[in-house]
């Protein structure tokens, strides 16, 4: 938990606090250390075409996660002080020098922060995805970039940037998820390559805007399960990354195991890290 101090209670940060918390997560790089080496897995040594630079994150030891979504923080409830917003006005009224004091303060080496999460509504504007998807800029999409100014505010406390996406795009959006490509119904079983181009293309506009300011990418909802990815489809996400930034390390998340396993049954060859 992350406490706020008193004068940051009018703020829309403060609606962040109780969700903001220390994740661990376990690189699989080759240049991890002392305990976490037994626990690596070395795929992108023989199958990846660019080798992130991992040492970092695995020295982080710590960082901060938070779940910045519509209907979350901007719906009346303990998550927005009992206020209700639009998304842009939640948006505009993100702190980010209040956020990064008290990320700082934890000890944390970085902070991620959620794009967006099953709706239209991001934390940045995106063309691509407006374009895709006939949506107004400002109708879905904040106006705000508040990645951009998320970064400067952290930079400045010594913190690195990463942003949290998913693999399953706007599907609780019944007109975003059509367009878009995912298919009509409430159990996806079948994620196609039409679908991962047109989300691929709007990760990869995010991903050239911010280049090397953000260092990583937590790509949740890669399920091999629930909607057979297999690596033709999970590799375009990890090509949109490395176009924005060659050293950016990227997880496609397919869910939480145990025993973590080793590629190719729990671990995709594009990815750099991994929950445990």
């Amino acid at each position: 938990m992350i406490h706020s101090s008193p004068h940051f209670i009018m703020d829309r940060f403060y609606r962040t606090c109780c969700l903001v918390a220390v994740v661990f997560l376990i690189s699989e790089c080759s240049g991890a250390r002392d305990l976490k080496r037994t626990m690596l897995y070395h795929t992108h040594a023989v199958s990846s075409p660019i080798l992130p630079e991992t040492d970092w994150f695995s020295d982080a030891a710590r960082g901060v996660f938070t779940h910045y979504l519509d209907s979350l923080q901007n719906n009346f409830g303990r998550n927005s002080q009992n206020q209700n917003s639009t998304w842009n006005e939640c948006v505009n009224q993100f702190n980010v020098t209040a956020y990064a004091e008290s990320a700082a303060a934890t000890g944390a080496s970085y902070a991620v922060l959620t794009m967006m999460q099953g709706t239209s509504n991001f934390i940045a504007p995106n063309a691509a995805f407006d374009r895709i998807t006939g949506y107004a800029p400002g109708e879905a999409c904040a106006t705000r970039d508040l990645v951009l100014d998320l970064h400067d505010a952290l930079a400045a406390k010594g913190l690195k940037l990463m942003l949290y996406w998913t693999g399953d795009g706007p599907h609780l959006d019944p007109k975003a998820r059509v367009r878009m490509g995912w298919p009509d119904s409430p159990g996806c079983s079948n994620v196609s390559m039409d679908f991962v181009k047109k989300w691929t293309s709007v990760l990869e506009e995010y991903a050239v805007r911010y280049g090397t300011k953000v260092s990583g990418w937590w790509i949740d909802g890669c399920y091999k399960g629930a909607y057979n990815y297999t690596e033709s489809t999970l590799e375009p996400y990890f090509t949109a990354v490395r176009r924005g930034n060659s050293k950016a390390i990227v997880a496609l998340n397919n869910g939480v195991h145990h025993p973590i396993g080793v590629y190719p049954d729990r671990i995709s060859k594009w990815q750099d890290y991994t929950c445990g």
